[in-house]
C-alpha cells in the first residue's frame, strides 16, 4: 500500500469528509464562492493550524518552538532592514556572534535615548547615528509560526503526522461554530485528547532518553 502523505490535499479531504460524513452527501452550507469552492475549508484549515500553534506554544515549552535567523549588519552603517523573515515576528532574543554563537546579547529597545539599537519602524532597525564599528552577525531567535497552506503538496511544518487530525477536528468545529451550530461532543473531545497529547510530546522533549536532567512541562521565559 502506498505511504499516505499528510499535506494540505489530505486535510482538506478529511475536513471535507468530517463535515459532510460521506462523500456522496450533498451539502452546499460549507460551499465557497463559485470561482473558489473550497475557500471555507482552505480558511478553516489554516485558522485551526494557527490556533492549535499558538495553543500549543502557551502551554509548553516555548524553546521548543525557537527558530533563529542570522543577519549581517555591515560596518558604519547606521540603518538596516530586517528580512520578511524577521517582520512582525515574536523575537526573543537578538544576539552578536560575531566572535561565536554564545556572544553576548544586544540591546535593542524602542527608544533612542535608551538603548544602543533601536527600531526606527516595523522593519527597519538603527545603531546609534554612525552604525556598528566592525561588521556584525547577529542571530535573532524568534518563535515559530504556522505557515500558509494553500498547494495540495504543502505539509503543516509544525505538527507532526501522528497528530495531524487534531487540525482537522478544530477546523471542523470552527466551521460549526461559524455556522452558528454546535459540533457533535464526539468532536471536542477528540480535539481535547489530541491536544493534550500533542501538548505532552513537546514537553518530553526531543530526544525522549537522555543522561541529562529534563524540566517537564514548564513553560520557561526564552
Amino acid at each position: 500500500m502506498p505511504q499516505t502523505v499528510y499535506n494540505y490535499e489530505w486535510l482538506l479531504a478529511k475536513l471535507k469528509w468530517l463535515v459532510y460524513f460521506n462523500d456522496g452527501q450533498a451539502n452546499q452550507a460549507f460551499a465557497g464562492p463559485s470561482t473558489d469552492a473550497d475557500k471555507h475549508f482552505r480558511d478553516a484549515i489554516n485558522e485551526a493550524y494557527r490556533e492549535e500553534i499558538e495553543e500549543a506554544q502557551l502551554n509548553t515549552m516555548r524553546a521548543a518552538w525557537h527558530r533563529t535567523h542570522d543577519l549581517i549588519w555591515p560596518n558604519a552603517q547606521v540603518t538596516l532592514e530586517l528580512p520578511d523573515i524577521l517582520v512582525d515576528k515574536g523575537v526573543v532574543e537578538v544576539r552578536d556572534i560575531t566572535e561565536g554563537v554564545d556572544g553576548p546579547l544586544l540591546d535593542i529597545g524602542d527608544h533612542m535615548e535608551r538603548h544602543e539599537i533601536w527600531r526606527k519602524d516595523s522593519n527597519i532597525l538603527q545603531w546609534g547615528t554612525e552604525g556598528p564599528g566592525q561588521e556584525t552577525t547577529m542571530r535573532f531567535t524568534y518563535l515559530a509560526e504556522a505557515e500558509e497552506l494553500n498547494q495540495k503538496p504543502q505539509r503543516p511544518k509544525l505538527v507532526p503526522a501522528r497528530f495531524i487530525w487534531l487540525i482537522v477536528f478544530s477546523a471542523g468545529i470552527l466551521m460549526r461554530e461559524v455556522g452558528e451550530d454546535k459540533a457533535p461532543t464526539a468532536w471536542y473531545n477528540k480535539r481535547e485528547a489530541l491536544r493534550e497529547n500533542f501538548h505532552k510530546s513537546i514537553s518530553r522533549g526531543w530526544p525522549m532518553k537522555t543522561n541529562g536532567p529534563r524540566i517537564r512541562n514548564v513553560d520557561d521565559s526564552m
